[in-house]
Parts: structure tokens; sequence; C-alpha cells
């Protein structure tokens, strides 16, 4: 016999919860009423959204993929991962990490080529990154110079492909290299 919940508990159940007359949809429908002109923020994958309330249109920022500058800044600050997701190909024995090391290494010099304070301000050209460009491009150029020597020493020397070289000597490091930049750091 197939179980159903008795008639009055459901009925009882649905008063609160699902009827269309039930108390959750009176509740509902008084505080969108008493809300109405109140502001919401919406926050999804790729936009916030601001119902500013009072019947007024929404306002949409796109951030991530959409936005000017995520994904130059974005490809930097993965730098890291990419390296640790080399070293991890290499512990696991497969030859593939010495050829995504060089095609960064590679990809990372082209990168460098056209990273620069005008790159950022006249091509970029993000209100909110405004005054910071020179500060920006030197951040890319350091953390490019560093992730590529990092990979260029592993690729000559593979057994400092590992996970405790990698915190010591590239995402924690003592002594940060100042032999790559002796006049900014």
């Amino acid at each position: 016999m197939t179980y159903s919940p008795h008639t009055e508990f459901s009925k009882l159940y649905k008063i609160y919860t699902s009827d269309p007359e039930g108390m959750g949809q009176h509740l509902t429908a008084r505080m969108a009423k008493l809300s109405d002109d109140d502001p919401l923020l919406v926050v999804t994958g790729s936009d916030a959204v601001l119902f500013p309330g009072s019947g007024r249109p929404p306002v949409v920022e796109s951030f991530r993929k959409s936005t000017r500058g995520f994904i130059e800044l974005a490809s930097v600050s993965h730098l890291g991962t990419a390296v640790a997701w080399a070293v991890r190909l290499r512990e696991l024995a497969d030859p593939v990490w010495r050829t995504d090391a060089a095609r960064l290494i590679d990809q990372i010099d082209r990168t460098r080529r056209i990273n620069s304070e005008k790159f950022w301000r006249e091509e970029i050209a993000v209100p909110a990154l405004a005054g910071y460009e020179s500060k920006i491009a030197d951040m890319i150029d350091y953390t490019c110079a560093v992730t590529r020597t990092f990979l260029v020493a592993g690729l000559a020397d593979e057994s400092l492909m590992n996970f405790q070289h990698v915190r010591e000597h590239y995402l924690e490091p003592v002594d940060p290299p100042t032999s790559l930049f002796p006049s900014t750091i």
C-alpha cells in the first residue's frame, strides 16, 4: 500500500506553506508591499543588479568576462595556480608538464611585450583604475617575470618542480627575487 499523508494534515501543512491563499503567500505579499521602495541587490555569477525600488529600472553592472580588464587581471592572478598545476603534472609523471610550462613562458613573454602603463590607461581604460595604471603594469610585469624565472629554472632542473620549492621560492619567498627588479623592490 502506498503511503499518502492524511488529508487533514496535508491541509494544515499547506495553509502555511503552499496554499495560494495561505499564510506564506499572505506574508510574502505583505512584506513585498512594505519593502516596495527598498533597494535590492542581486549578484549572479557575472552581474550585480541593483533594483533601486519605487518602480525605478534596475541598474546592471557586469563583471568578470564582460568587464574591461577582468581577463587581463585574472590571467595574471591565475599564474600561481598554473605553476601549481605544472608541478602536479610533473609529480604525476605526465611529460606534458614541460610543454605546458614552455607554452606558459612563451605567452608570458608575449603578454609582457604589450603590458604597459599606456595599455592600461588607453586600451583597458577602466575609470576605477585611473591613476593606478603604472602600478598595475609594474605588478603584472613583476608577476610575469617571477613566474617565468621559476618555470625556466624548473625546466632546467626539474627537481625544483615540487610544492615545497613552489611555496618557498615562488608563492611565499622569504627573500624576494630582487635581482629581477632591483629598482622596484
